[in-house]
């Protein structure tokens, strides 16, 4: 979910807001389902796949459109990675890693990569896989990333904020029950400064097909989507002098908030012993940097957001995901379990985070996009 959000500055006085527009029952019209590629019914919430050399396969998702407009989507086929804070991406447009030898977008094909969806319906999307003759070991992981293309603007007086909604089933490619142990290696350590901070960086590979990440999912999609995401994030006003830097300046609400609706097993009795069909889920966000009216890129190392915890700061940036919502279905009840909230103290959560003030200029608005992404993927 992409979204423009504006910055409001004075000579001395930094008044930071982020306009979200409003994703509510009406306004999250679309939401998607992996089908399994043997009967067409909706199936586990990502793609675990057994293939064989030279085998044709074809994955489709259906997406579906609750509103009563056309709405346009962008279907992607990216590899999977692992981006600088430790965490599986799903991005694309990274640069590959040399080890890796066979990707899952060297496989997979996609035929219409824009979507127009029909008002109050559906639709099912194809991805093709071509399975290379040579025979491989371990798993192949990649994520098909459907987004939303379609773009709701505000009054420009007011802001300019732009609505973009993307969800990610993962999938696991494999030929045989081979284990596969890891091979972490380390390639190289350096001292370099990232927004003006001091780091050692160690650069770490697995060059081994397989994810270092012990996870087992039996899980069916019925749906599960964002609720609600507040129609506006303003930041407290903060004074600032003419050379101060690293300021971190908080939310004016702090309760702040983002709703997700996971009605996935609530069909059940609860005097059944099956298993609900739920697995865990994630919420990741990437952010561009911001501009001012004349489109003037600011970079990261002036002006930013940082998801901030109790013993860190992380800073999003438009390569590096940040993951700020990680959840467990464990123990969970489907019924009394379908509305998640999630929240954050009024000293956690998303923050604007000045590095430069004397870069800044306090006559002009700043804008920057914000990508918040659902996934249920390893």
């Amino acid at each position: 979910m992409k979204k423009k959000l504006l910055l409001f500055m004075s000579l001395c006085l930094l008044s930071l807001t982020v306009l979200i527009p409003k994703v509510n029952a009406d306004a999250n019209t679309f939401s998607i389902t992996p089908l399994t590629p043997e009967t067409n019914e909706p199936q586990s919430s990502y793609y675990d796949l057994k293939v064989s050399p030279n085998e044709r396969m074809k994955l489709t998702i259906r997406v579906f459109n609750s509103s009563d407009e056309d709405i346009h989507v962008k279907v992607e086929a990216n590899d999977g990675s692992t981006n600088n804070n430790g965490i599986t991406s799903y991005l694309g447009g990274k640069k590959r890693d040399k080890s890796l030898t066979l990707g899952f977008s060297d496989i997979a094909k996609i035929n219409d990569k824009d979507v127009v969806i029909p008002k109050n319906g559906k639709k099912d999307v194809s991805v093709s896989l071509n399975i290379p003759s040579t025979k491989f070991d371990g798993v192949i992981l990649g994520g098909i990333r459907v987004s939303s293309l379609d773009q709701k603007k505000e009054d420009k007086e007011k802001a300019a904020v732009t609505n973009n909604i993307a969800y990610t089933i993962g999938v696991v490619l494999s030929q045989s029950e081979k284990k596969i142990d890891p091979d972490m290696q380390f390639l190289s350590v350096i001292t370099e400064q990232r927004n003006y901070r001091n780091y050692i960086s160690a650069q770490l590979q697995n060059p081994k097909p397989r994810i270092i990440k012990k996870l087992e999912v039996t899980a069916k999609v019925t749906k599960i989507g964002f609720k609600e995401v507040p129609n506006e994030l303003t930041f407290e006003s903060t004074r600032l002098s003419g050379d101060l830097s690293e300021v971190l300046v908080n939310r004016v609400e702090p309760d702040w908030k983002i709703l997700v609706t996971d009605l996935r097993g609530t069909n059940l009795s609860t005097a059944t012993s099956e298993k609900p069909d739920r697995s865990d889920w994630e919420i990741a966000v990437s952010a561009q940097p911001f501009k001012d009216e004349n489109n003037k890129e600011i970079p990261f190392t002036t002006l930013g957001v940082a998801y901030v915890q109790p013993s860190s700061t992380t800073e999003i940036t438009d390569t590096d995901e940040v993951v700020i919502v990680s959840h467990s279905v464990e123990n969970e009840i489907p019924k009394t379990h379908s509305q998640i909230e999630n929240s954050w103290t009024v000293d956690e959560g998303l923050k604007a985070i000045v590095h430069n003030r004397n870069d800044l200029d306090s006559n002009k608005k700043y804008t920057a996009e914000l990508d918040l992404e659902l996934r249920q993927a390893p």
